[in-house]
Parts: C-alpha cells; sequence; structure tokens
C-alpha cells in the first residue's frame, strides 16, 4: 500500500506562492526593460563598461596593467554587440599624434564571434609611454559596421573622455620622448580691433606642429572660446586678448605655450555714409585707407558691401545707387550702409560697418536729370532755349547740351526730383498766368508728356523744391512763398498731383531776396533750406518734420552774387555744395565739407551772366 504525507492547506499556499515567485523572477530576469543589479555588481559594471552607451562595442580593456617591454604583447580585450568578423583598435603613443593599430579577425573556418582579443606585439620603434586609444572599429557579420571614438578625437558622447581601461603603458629607454622646442614665440594674428576675427599663430618648433588645443584668455581670465581663431567684438574693448595652447607633434611630447597678450581691443571708427539718402543718388563712405595700419610691405584691398533691409545681394563698389527697394516701405527699418573690409592676402585688417544711411528718400534733385546720379545745373537763355550742364562722376563738367525751347514764356523753372514717383527726376514750371506745369524727365535727359498739375500759382512771388523732405514722408513736394512772408508747402501724391491746400512750415521769409532747397548740407540726414538776405547774409534752416528749426548763419558777403543756388555734390566728394554767380558771369563753387560749413571755393566756370535762369 502506497503511503502519502498528509500536506496541510496552508503548507499548499506556501509552495504554490514560492513556485509563482520563482517563476515571476525568471521573468524579470530575462526582461530587457527590468534588469536589477546589486550595488555592488551596479558599481562593477560601471566600472567594467567604461565605453559610452553604444550599440556597437559593449566593453573594451587592456589585458594587463603591467607596463610592457619591447617584445612585449598589447592585448586589447573586448565586447561586441552582435558577432563580428573583424575589429581595429587605434591607439597614440605619448605624442597622442603617432599612431598604432591592434586587430583581431574572425578564425580561419571559425564562427564571427562577440568578444575577442586585438594584439599587436611592441617594437623597438615604439616610444615610451602611455598608449591611449584613438579610435576602434568594428565589422559584424551581417556587413554593418561602426566607428566610436573619444571625445578629444571628435565623438559627441559625454562619456569619459580618456577611456584609461583602454590603455597600455610602454618602457623603452632607447625611445623616450621629449618636449618640443619652439623657435619663435607664439602670437595673437590680426589686428586688436572688434570685427576682426583673430587667430592664434603658435611661431615655429623644432619638431613642427600637428595639432593643437587652444584656449583663449581675456584678461587673465579663461574664455569660453577653444578653437584656433577667436572674433575680437564690442566685449572685448579694452581688454587685453591672449591664448594658451598645447602643441602635439610626432617624436614630442605634447608642449604647453602662452602667447603675448595684444590690445587693448578698439573700436573702429564707423565711417559715415556720404550722399543724399535718395533712390539714385550716389553713396559713398569716408573711409580711408590711413586709418588701418597696413604691415609694411604689403599691399591692401578694400571692398565695400552694401546692406540693408530688404536683405538682398546689392551692387558692390566703392559707390552705390539706392534702387526703390531700399526704401523698403514694409519694414519697420530701412537703410542702407556699406561692410567695409581691409585685406591684405588672407589677412582682414579691417571689418567695420558704416553708420546707417536712414530712410532712403524718393529720387533727389542732385542726382541729376540724366540718370547718371551725378548733379546737373539746367539753364535757360534769353531766348528760351533750355540746356543741360552735367557733370561727371569725378566731379567737374561735361559737354553740354540743349534739351528745350520756348521756356521763355515761364516766370518760374526749377528742378523737382521725383515729383511723380516714377523713380526719374522731373522738372516743374510756372507760366504768367499761375499755371504750374510738371515735365516728367525719362532718365536720360529727355522729356516724357507734360501736364499740368496746378492753378493760381501767381500769388507766391518764389517757388521751389521740397524735394525728399521729412514732411511728406521722404516723397517730393513743393515750397511757395508769398507776399506775406509765409512758406508753404505743398505735398505730392503717385503720378504727380498736389494735394489741395499747402500746409504754412514758416513766418518772416520775406527777409530774403532768394531762397533755394540746399539738399543734406550739414550732413545729419534732414534735408536743409538756405536763403539770402539783401545784406550778403547767407542762412540755413534745418528740416525738422512739419516745420523748419535750427537757423543759423554760415556766409557773409553774398550780395556780390548775381544769383545763388544749390549745385548738389559738384565735386564728387559726398557732399552738397552751393553755387554764386558774380556779376561778371563768373560761376564760383562753394564746397561743402558735409557738417555745415565749407571746404574752399573755386571758379569753375565763365559766361553764366547770360542766361535768364540757372537751376
Amino acid at each position: 500500500m502506497t503511503k502519502y504525507s498528509t500536506l496541510s492547506p496552508g503548507r499548499h499556499l506556501r509552495i504554490l506562492a514560492a513556485v509563482l515567485t520563482a517563476m515571476l523572477a525568471g521573468l524579470l530576469l530575462h526582461s530587457p526593460a527590468a534588469v536589477a543589479l546589486p550595488s555592488e555588481a551596479q558599481s562593477l559594471a560601471v566600472e567594467s563598461y567604461v565605453w559610452p552607451p553604444d550599440p556597437a562595442f559593449l566593453s573594451m580593456a587592456a589585458a594587463t596593467t603591467a607596463t610592457i617591454p619591447v617584445s612585449g604583447e598589447m592585448r586589447m580585450n573586448f565586447t561586441v554587440a552582435r558577432p563580428a568578423t573583424r575589429v581595429q583598435i587605434v591607439l597614440v603613443d605619448a605624442s597622442q599624434v603617432t599612431e598604432r593599430f591592434l586587430s583581431w579577425k574572425q578564425p580561419v573556418g571559425g564562427e564571427p564571434q562577440v568578444s575577442g582579443s586585438a594584439v599587436r606585439s611592441v617594437q623597438a620603434s615604439d616610444a615610451e609611454g602611455k598608449y591611449t586609444l584613438r579610435e576602434a572599429t568594428v565589422y559584424f557579420a551581417d556587413g554593418s559596421n561602426a566607428t566610436i571614438r573619444p571625445k578629444k578625437f571628435g565623438a559627441s558622447s559625454p562619456a569619459t573622455d580618456d577611456f584609461p581601461k583602454a590603455a597600455f603603458d610602454v618602457t623603452n629607454p632607447a625611445l623616450r620622448l621629449q618636449p618640443n622646442v619652439n623657435l619663435t614665440p607664439a602670437y595673437v594674428e590680426g589686428s586688436p580691433e572688434t570685427g576682426i576675427w583673430a587667430r592664434a599663430n603658435l611661431g615655429s618648433w623644432k619638431g613642427g606642429v600637428s595639432h593643437a588645443d587652444y584656449q583663449w584668455v581675456r584678461d587673465g581670465v579663461d574664455h569660453e572660446r577653444k578653437t584656433y581663431d577667436y572674433d575680437f567684438s564690442s566685449f572685448d574693448v579694452g581688454s587685453l586678448i591672449s591664448f594658451r595652447a598645447v602643441v602635439y607633434a610626432s617624436d614630442y611630447l605634447p608642449t604647453a605655450i602662452v602667447s603675448k597678450a595684444v590690445g587693448p581691443i578698439i573700436q573702429p571708427r564707423r565711417p559715415k555714409v556720404l550722399g543724399e539718402g535718395a533712390v539714385g543718388s550716389i553713396l559713398r563712405t569716408d573711409f580711408s585707407l590711413a586709418e588701418v595700419a597696413v604691415p609694411s610691405g604689403a599691399t591692401a584691398v578694400v571692398k565695400h558691401r552694401w546692406v540693408g533691409p530688404p536683405y538682398a545681394e546689392r551692387p558692390g563698389g566703392a559707390t552705390y545707387r539706392p534702387t526703390p527697394q531700399d526704401q523698403a516701405h514694409g519694414y519697420s527699418e530701412h537703410y542702407v550702409a556699406a561692410e567695409v573690409t581691409v585685406s591684405s592676402g588672407w589677412d582682414t585688417l579691417r571689418l567695420v560697418t558704416s553708420e546707417w544711411k536712414e530712410n532712403i528718400k524718393d529720387s533727389h534733385w542732385s542726382s541729376g536729370f540724366d540718370g547718371d546720379g551725378t548733379t546737373d545745373v539746367l539753364t535757360r537763355d534769353r531766348s528760351g532755349i533750355l540746356s543741360l550742364y552735367p557733370t561727371s562722376v569725378q566731379g567737374g563738367w561735361q559737354a553740354p547740351r540743349a534739351i528745350g525751347q520756348g521756356w521763355s514764356e515761364m516766370t518760374s523753372i526749377f528742378k523737382a526730383g521725383d515729383l511723380d514717383r516714377d523713380g526719374k527726376n522731373d522738372v516743374v514750371a510756372r507760366d504768367a498766368a499761375g499755371r504750374l506745369i510738371l515735365y516728367p524727365g525719362n532718365g536720360q535727359g529727355g522729356w516724357l508728356q507734360q501736364r499740368q498739375i496746378g492753378t493760381g500759382w501767381n500769388v507766391f512771388n518764389t517757388v521751389f523744391s521740397a524735394t525728399s523732405t521729412t514732411i511728406d514722408g521722404g516723397h517730393s513736394g513743393i515750397y511757395g512763398r508769398d507776399a506775406n512772408g509765409t512758406l508753404w508747402h505743398f505735398a505730392s501724391y503717385s503720378g504727380g498731383g498736389l494735394t489741395y491746400g499747402g500746409y504754412p512750415v514758416g513766418t518772416g521769409w520775406n527777409m530774403f531776396n532768394t531762397v533755394f532747397p540746399a539738399g543734406d548740407f550739414n550732413g545729419d540726414g534732414v534735408e536743409d533750406l538756405m536763403g539770402r538776405t539783401p545784406s550778403g547774409l547767407l542762412y540755413s534752416y534745418r528740416l525738422n518734420g512739419d516745420k523748419i528749426d535750427q537757423r543759423q548763419v554760415i556766409g557773409v558777403g553774398w550780395q556780390v552774387m548775381a544769383r545763388v543756388g544749390a549745385a548738389g555734390d559738384f565735386n564728387a566728394d559726398g557732399h552738397q555744395d552751393v553755387y554764386g554767380i558774380d556779376y561778371s558771369g563768373r560761376m564760383h563753387m562753394y564746397y561743402g565739407n558735409g557738417a555745415g560749413g565749407w571746404r574752399g571755393s573755386s571758379v569753375v566756370g565763365w559766361g553764366w551772366g547770360g542766361f535768364t535762369a540757372v537751376f
């Protein structure tokens, strides 16, 4: 008779619970998402798997920590994620330049492996010192491969840089590396001023230079910049800049060097943009190469790049003529500026951006009538012939030519800028009946179809251009002075018409026997007016929004001139000039200095007394 043991119900439950616990533990043990190790085991795992998390290599470490002599064996043990057919490991010696290779291949007739040892014998040509990991490549049986490197050799992994377990110490008294020898000092290469990308010049070395590690220093404090170049910025103004470097070369130990500091870093003067800030005008900067320290014997090249919103490419060169896109009415800011670069060979000696030329206006009368951007003078003789006296981009006269006849009936004629907003400068005339006639220019010194734009203008004793003022957002307009001395501004609208009713902008203007627009005579970016009194005082007024202010006397003795008027930029220096025709018919040109004053004068023509109008 078979005899059975008697088990209580509680014992049955305890046995079942133990079985279920064991089964659950087994499932957790084999689940990749739930591997738990005791704290001691975790510590050992971190110590063992020094490689950064990577699907290729799981571990890599030298088989021995003992010093290896010549003819000894470098053996690197590794474990990879999938069966592999080949592994190549690259080490560098103490120079951090010279490479040595350890290799493992799948045994002949064997199977791909997930672990193994890459081996190399130490040679007499191997220098004494530590050999550390540079990179390792595994070739998997499925045809794929992967290469991994420490951070200092280009990897982005946050793991330790040195991989200390993948290293060997070699002893070879016959070949001990020495520090490299610096022959000429290291220095910071580049002009010590903002806008320059300086470079760390390591000087010359006995063993040459393979590569280097850099650390820039500002006023004795390490900077975040660790590359071979450094951008001098406004934060560096007044500071001393230097660098430290560790120089690497084959057959030499890494060698540290410190450069001499340069500075204090300066902020170079920003050039001004000269010329009228208007479509079609010629802009240039007042940059001078004399401001730049050019090395002896070097040839400096100056280049201009014109910039501003909208951010499209613009023609380069020392001069630039704004286009309608530079008005950029859809942008919160609109301006043009010049980036000026001075270079010699590969070296940039200066890189500076000019001040802005803001609020580009419609085409200005001073940009001329023939479309070349230079100023012109128009005349009418006693027979009613209208002639054009053009100037050149270098300054001075070109050959004149007749551009119209039958103008003798007009009581006033003046250049109006781009009154009809087609990008070309126009002329406006008033006849004896007080009608105002617009003569649109074709941009080549000729005409488009004329049309009447006003009546009753004989109430004004003086009529002249209000081209590109700030009163009307940069558009052309017309001024009229009445018998009471009140100056009225009439705004234009697209197509060349004038708004009904003018706007008074000043009184007391009957103190002048001549009033004319002078362009931006004082260089502040705002249109100016000038007036001459019978006693010969010449006044300048600044347009400021919807009013005229900042009156000042800028000349005396002008009563000797039969005519006085604005000449535009006659000598092509970027500043507005004024002409005077004396009673003998000589034309005198008074050159503006761009700051509301003068830069001398000269006689530029004879025989101008016979004209009935000069403008």
